[in-house]
């Protein structure tokens, strides 16, 4: 069973970035779904998950200095604190430091607390900027 059922009301309204959003939170999904997960397997989930939203990101914050968001330098430091617990955790894991529950975890606070609470804070901005 789904974590997170990706619906019409979670998109933002930027092609690129909702697919990169839905990606993301597919990948949560699946790996949820796993049920034998051994350190490799979780490490190869993070580093999926890392370079998934260090690409998303950079193209987020691209299109959103293009509409002159104004939220921007605060936005991108919520970028980079995420960016820097996905390190944190690969380093955990690859030391044998990390559960399934707690990439979970993370992964969920992307997905539910940044995209749907965080940028969904640019959506009016966005589709004002297409008006």
């Amino acid at each position: 069973m789904a974590i997170l059922n990706w619906n019409e009301k979670m998109l933002i309204g930027q092609k690129a970035i909702d697919e990169d959003h839905e990606k993301i939170a597919n990948l949560m999904n699946e790996f949820h779904e796993k049920q034998d997960c051994d350190n490799g397997f979780i490490g190869s989930i993070l580093q999926k998950l890392f370079d998934y939203i260090d690409s998303h990101f950079h193209a987020e914050e691209r299109i959103l200095k293009l509409i002159k968001y104004e939220g921007l330098e605060n936005h991108t430091k919520e970028h980079e604190k995420i960016i820097s617990k996905v390190k944190d955790y690969r380093e955990k894991c690859e030391m044998g430091q990390i559960s399934k529950e707690q990439v979970l975890d993370l992964m969920s606070s992307i997905t539910i607390r940044h995209f749907l609470k965080e940028d969904m804070k640019f959506k009016e901005a966005l589709t004002n900027r297409k008006a």
